[in-house]
C-alpha cells in the first residue's frame, strides 16, 4: 500500500531488464493500491500473506484466472515449467477453441495438486489404447464374419 505508480514503473523496468529474452512491457501490468483494495483482491483469489515488519511472508504463487475471473489454477513456486503455464492458461481459456494438440495434451496430462504440477495420466492413456484395440478387434471379427457368410452363400 506504500508503493506509488512511479515506484511501480521503476520496478517493472528493472525486472524487464533482468529477463534473458525480450518481453513486451505492455503485456505485464503492475498494480498499486490502498490496503483495502489489496486485501479485497488477495482475498478474492485466495492469496494469504502476513506482514512481518516491512516485509511480507507469503508463498511463491502464480494464480491463473479465466476470462470470467474464476480461479482456474494455482501454480506454486518461484519458477514454473513452460508446459505447466501453457496448460493452466489453456484450461483458463476453455471457452475458446484451442489448437488440437493442446486438447490432446490436456487429455494425456492431468494436474496433480499434491505435486503441484502436470503429470502424464498413464491410466487414462493406456485405457484409451486398450479400448481402441478391443473395438478394432471386435470390428474385424464382426466384419470378417459377415464377409465369410456372404462367400458361403
Amino acid at each position: 500500500e506504500r508503493d506509488t505508480p512511479q515506484l511501480s514503473r521503476h520496478k517493472k523496468k528493472n525486472y524487464l531488464l533482468a529477463f534473458s529474452r525480450p518481453f513486451p512491457a505492455e503485456a505485464w501490468h503492475w498494480l498499486v493500491g490502498d490496503s483495502a483494495s489489496i486485501h479485497a483482491l488477495t482475498n478474492a483469489v485466495g492469496f494469504q500473506f502476513k506482514r512481518q515488519g516491512d516485509d511480507f511472508i507469503h508463498p511463491g504463487l502464480m494464480t491463473v484466472l479465466s476470462p470470467e475471473g474464476k480461479v482456474v489454477r494455482y501454480l506454486y513456486g518461484i519458477t514454473f515449467l513452460p508446459f505447466d503455464v501453457k496448460m493452466a492458461v489453456y484450461e483458463a481459456s476453455q471457452g475458446r477453441v484451442g489448437p488440437t494438440i493442446s486438447k490432446v495434451l490436456l487429455y494425456c496430462f492431468s494436474y496433480d495438486p499434491e505435486g503441484k504440477k502436470y503429470v502424464f495420466n498413464f491410466l487414462k492413456v493406456s485405457g484409451t489404447v486398450v479400448l481402441f484395440f478391443a473395438f478394432t478387434f471386435l470390428g474385424v471379427l464382426v466384419i470378417g464374419g459377415r464377409m465369410r457368410k456372404k462367400r458361403t452363400k
